[in-house]
């Protein structure tokens, strides 16, 4: 699927409708703070679909010809589905000091038209994913290919997000990627903050790195 090429504003789209949608999303769809989202600038390209999940798809692109994951969820979507996307945007901003080591950088967030579907997306730094391509159950490859040094270094960077004050709140093997650095080295990193928040509690910390734990088959 292709956006508006390039994409800059309603106005400069010439299409009624799509302008009409754009106001509709502006007028309902807010951030942190009562910050409107605004429709996304740019030469942007979607792609073939990398995955999807409850909030909508992922689909590789190119955002001002740099190399992009684009998370589109639906404006039609129910409103909770619709704030974990804006929930998962304000995430980014309390992590902004990990985006682009620990996480994904976030590029840009807005709405957007593609294809006369109106939605909220979140523009995210392309991540290489080692087991993206291997066959089977991610949790099985994971649990036969991570050294324990891998493992620990996963942990470590769940670690970071809470010393933040975040839980990161859905944790899943598709929800930490591991690229390599170009020296036979896996650089975990931990994706989808739908369901994250800030200010957390010791107890909630405790929590959410007990689940991670599990989720990594690691124990110290």
């Amino acid at each position: 699927m292709k956006g508006s090429d390039p994409v800059s504003s309603a106005e400069e789209s010439g299409s009624s409708a799509e302008a009409h949608l754009l106001s509709l999303a502006q007028s309902d769809i807010w951030g942190e703070g009562g910050c409107r989202w605004q429709p996304l600038k740019g030469n942007i390209v979607i792609g073939r679909p990398l995955g999807s999940g409850r909030s909508g798809v992922v689909c590789a692109g190119q955002y001002n010809s740099v190399p992009a994951a684009f998370k589109c969820c639906p404006a039609s979507a129910r409103k909770k589905i619709v704030n974990e996307i804006v929930n998962e945007a304000v995430i980014y901003g309390k992590l902004e000091a990990l985006q682009g080591n620990e996480i994904p950088k976030l590029l840009d967030k807005g709405i957007l038209v593609i294809q006369d579907e109106l939605y909220v997306v979140l523009v995210l730094e392309s991540i290489q994913d080692c087991f993206a391509d291997k066959l089977g159950d991610r949790e099985s490859i994971l649990r036969n290919e991570l050294t324990i040094e891998q493992r620990r270094a996963a942990i470590d960077v769940v670690g970071r997000i809470h010393q933040l004050g975040v839980c990161h709140g859905d944790p899943r093997v598709d929800n930490i990627l591991f690229e390599s650095d170009g020296h036979n080295s896996r650089v975990p990193k931990v994706i989808d903050f739908a369901f994250s928040f800030a200010d957390s509690s010791t107890d909630e910390i405790k929590g959410d790195l007990a689940e991670w734990r599990s989720v990594l088959e690691i124990n110290f």
